[in-house]
Formats: C-alpha cells, structure tokens, sequence
C-alpha cells in the first residue's frame, strides 16, 4: 500500500528544511503522542538515529520503531518504521517550486508475517480517511513554517 502527500510552501528550501528538520520540533511533535518516546543514539540526528514508541495505529497502542535511514540536506530524508508485522518505508522530499518549495511525501506499507497482513489489510481498508488526515497535517504544518519563515529575520 501506498500512501502519499504533496504541499506548496510559500518559503525558500532551506529555511523549510530547517523547520521540518529540526530535531528538537521533532521531538517534541513525537513527544506530545507518546511523552515516554526514547531516541538512540544521543546527540546530533543522523543516519541510524532511532526513536522507539507507543502510538495508536487503528485505534490500538501500538509499538513503533522509527529509523533514519538515509539524509540528503535540504532535499530528501528516508525513514523506516516497524509497527507489529508491518514495514513502513518513507520518502520526504523537497523540491524547488517557482520562490518556494513543495513537500512530497510517500510512504510504502508492506506486511511480514500473518499478523502483519492483518494489520496492513485493516489500514488498506482506511487509506482513503488516513492520505486525507495525512495531507491535512502536512497542510497545517506548510502553514506553520510558513508563518515561521513570514517572522524570522
């Protein structure tokens, strides 16, 4: 199953990588779903960097295992997650769009194991409600940076 999201920001790539990128917003985003999240190793955020939590995913508590697994600054980053059987792959990219730039989004879900394909089979079945929940929150945080972005020096 694929999922994916694209949005316009109205602020240049490098100040949007700097927003989306910034790993202490990003764990404090991570944080506000499971305060007992805990990443490894410490330091700076790089390739191998890894953040262990409990999320709901179809309405279950759920364990997650989040990677980075590859960071090409400011154009793309690839992040692995493991949820209870499945694989997820994802793809944030940034692109060049007239005086701003465009977040694209994809994530790749792929099931390992009969429970995994229960729980892939379960989301298959709400992908149309999760891209749009997905691409409302990839929305609402454009608008952030953008807001961001308008009131930095």
């Amino acid at each position: 199953m694929r999922l994916t999201a694209s949005e316009h920001v109205a602020a240049p790539m490098g100040a949007v990588w700097a927003k989306l990128f910034d790993p202490d917003r990003l764990e404090a985003f991570a944080r506000q779903r499971d305060p007992a999240m805990v990443r490894t190793p410490p330091g700076p955020v790089g390739p191998g960097t890894r953040w262990d939590m409990r999320l709901p995913v179809q309405g279950k508590e759920r364990d997650v295992a989040l990677e980075l697994t590859a960071l090409d600054p400011p154009h793309r980053a690839d992040l692995s997650a493991g949820i209870e059987g499945m694989v997820l792959l994802g793809t944030v990219a940034l692109v060049a769009e007239g005086t701003g730039t465009r977040i694209d989004l994809t994530v790749d879900a792929t099931a390992r194991g009969f429970a995994g394909r229960l729980v892939l089979k379960a989301v298959s079945l709400a992908q149309g409600q999760i891209e749009r929940t997905l691409r409302a929150r990839i929305a609402d945080m454009a608008r952030r940076i953008e807001a961001e972005a308008a009131s930095d020096p």
